[in-house]
């Protein structure tokens, strides 16, 4: 006796008193929707991990243009100052400029509430050998800070 019944499920097929099922498999197995979420977690994770750098990096990059704008500011303040005002004479130890080109006796003078400038000098005449320095907290935590030095001709 063969007895065939189809359906979309399943097929049984009963031969000789012996029935057999098997099922047709429709979609993804759990195990393969486990992998497929992994994958994809992982995928994003790492973009997540690359955004977050790229950002930081871009941060970084521009607290650093701003902290050496300051200084190059400050460079031509001082430099205004020796050469046309001749306002150098006579300058604390510890100063920064203001914006007239004058010394400023602070120590060190803070732009923008975040930004600290300091420029000190070797105090020799009439060649003065000036150091410009800028800290800062940067926003991602720490602290950063650029220096350079620049010579000028007191008068």
């Amino acid at each position: 006796m063969n007895i065939a019944i189809s359906g979309t499920a399943c097929t049984i097929i009963s031969i000789m008193g012996r029935s057999k099922s098997t099922f047709r498999q429709r979609g993804d197995t759990i195990v393969e929707v486990l992998i497929s979420l992994l994958i994809i977690s992982s995928i994003l994770a790492g973009a997540f991990v690359l955004s977050r750098t790229s950002s930081r990096n871009v941060r970084d990059s521009e607290e650093h243009s701003q902290a050496l704008g300051l200084l190059q500011g400050q460079v031509e303040l001082l430099r205004t100052a020796a050469e046309v005002t001749g306002g150098l004479n006579g300058h604390p130890a510890t100063f920064c400029m203001n914006s007239d080109a004058q010394p400023v006796n602070n120590g060190t003078c803070l732009v923008n509430n975040r930004y600290q400038l300091a420029i000190t000098s070797d105090g020799a005449t009439p060649t003065s050998t000036f150091t410009f320095k800028v800290t800062w907290d940067r926003l991602g935590g720490g602290t950063s800070a650029e220096s350079f030095v620049y010579r000028v001709a007191v008068n």
